[in-house]
């Protein structure tokens, strides 16, 4: 059974562009191989035609983890074959052409490294102050744009956006400080607390 990336695993393969190269197994041991943008998604849809993941790898681009889909089988649907020997056709061909191919294993540790690392920026932010003028600073901004007819992103979706950016912050191996000042300068309506921060200090 192949392990699926939850929400925070998924927020990090997008922060990474990490696209996924599969196998699935389907009725009268057809094997199909493919690409992925969302495997969760892909997961359903292989489900509803009676197919079932058995071997996932990552690529660092949509095109390479395409190639690889059709490295693995000259047509959409393969019989009188194994799993390994698709598998291992696959990893031949990427290798030869020196095409990264992350271990699916490997890149769910990574992210979920990755996630707890970001919660500890999370509670940096927090405790720096950072966190709590972002929650205000948003607050008013949510106010003003309703005021005048417009609509915003819930808060919930904000703060889930901020964790994205932490993430991709620590694959660039940003350090916490800058993150922080990277955050204020992602998100325009925190210049009012920049303005009233530069005041205050000056």
């Amino acid at each position: 059974m192949i392990e699926l990336p939850d929400t925070a695993v998924t927020m990090y393969l997008e922060a990474s562009h990490l696209f996924a190269v599969y196998v699935a197994r389907g009725p009268g041991a057809m094997l199909r191989t493919g690409a992925s943008r969302d495997l969760a998604d892909t997961y359903t849809w292989l489900r509803k035609e009676n197919f079932e993941l058995m071997w996932v790898a990552w690529c660092d681009t949509l095109k390479r983890a395409q190639w690889a889909a059709q490295a693995g089988a000259d047509e959409p649907l393969i019989v009188s074959t194994t799993v390994k020997q698709v598998v291992d056709k696959i990893t031949k061909a990427t290798a030869a052409i020196e095409y990264p191919l992350y271990p699916h294993a490997d890149v769910l540790m990574r992210a979920r490294s990755l996630n707890e690392r970001a919660d500890e920026a999370m509670e940096f932010l927090q405790a720096t102050k950072v966190l709590r003028d972002w929650n205000d600073a948003y607050r008013a901004h949510r106010l003003a744009e309703k005021a005048q007819g417009r609509v915003v992103p819930d808060w919930r979706i904000m703060r889930d956006r901020l964790k994205f950016l932490l993430v991709r912050l620590l694959i660039d191996n940003v350090g916490l400080k800058d993150a922080a000042l990277v955050v204020r300068r992602e998100f325009p309506w925190l210049a009012p607390v920049q303005k009233r921060d530069a005041q205050a200090t000056g």
